[in-house]
């Protein structure tokens, strides 16, 4: 056998080790080239089921503890725990709501599961038009707006506008990994870590995530 056969040969070798090594990331946004096709995917996750510490600031009064997101379609559970007892929990349903807990009226409470399942699936917009300016993908509708590094396709910012004076900020930072397998074969969703969420008048909320499961 001829030596640059054996070098070919070697190279094959290293090469099929190389790849069957290589961590795959199938739906990582910079494996896909147009946006269209990454939001398509993410579409197609309907249920999750979120783990998270949330701190909850308004003047100066901080309250902290730990909570549980699961959306079902467009049914929604949140659980909220203090020093591990369950405080607070509502649960929507279509247009149907029930508030167990302290210190949640039901107008207080859509606001906050409204917002928070806007905050986690970012993706879910209606009638949404996308627009590329520089290195930012803006998402928007009517009343809602995501900012995406261009690049990475990863949330920075959101803003959802209730009416003229009223909008919610979000700010979306350290992104990690979240693997999964249900979607089309997929093993792994970059997702953002630590959000903020800004509310006029009912304070800052302040989030961070511990484990998402995709269902």
């Amino acid at each position: 056998m001829s030596s640059r056969s054996s070098l070919s040969i070697i190279s094959i070798i290293l090469l099929i080790v190389t790849l069957s090594c290589a961590k795959r990331l199938t739906l990582s946004p910079e494996e896909i080239l147009r946006p269209e096709e990454y939001l398509e995917e993410l579409k197609k996750i309907k249920d999750m089921k979120i783990i998270f510490s949330i701190n909850l600031k308004k003047d100066d009064e901080t309250i902290s503890g730990d909570a549980s997101l699961k959306i079902n379609g467009d049914e929604t559970r949140l659980s909220i725990y203090s020093m591990g007892f369950l405080i607070s929990e509502i649960k929507t349903e279509g247009n149907s709501i029930e508030v167990k807990g302290k210190n949640l009226n039901k107008e207080k409470a859509i606001l906050l599961i409204e917002g928070l399942r806007n905050t986690f699936m970012w993706w879910n917009i209606e009638e949404m038009e996308i627009q590329k300016i520089d290195d930012t993908v803006i998402l928007r509708n009517s009343w809602r707006k995501v900012f995406l590094e261009g690049r990475s396709l990863i949330p920075f910012q959101q803003h959802i506008y209730l009416d003229r004076s009223f909008t919610i900020t979000i700010l979306y930072s350290e992104p990690e990994v979240i693997r999964s397998s249900s979607i089309n074969n997929t093993q792994s969703l970059w997702f953002p870590s630590k959000i903020n969420i800004t509310i006029p008048r009912n304070g800052e909320i302040i989030i961070k995530v511990k484990e998402i499961e995709i269902l």
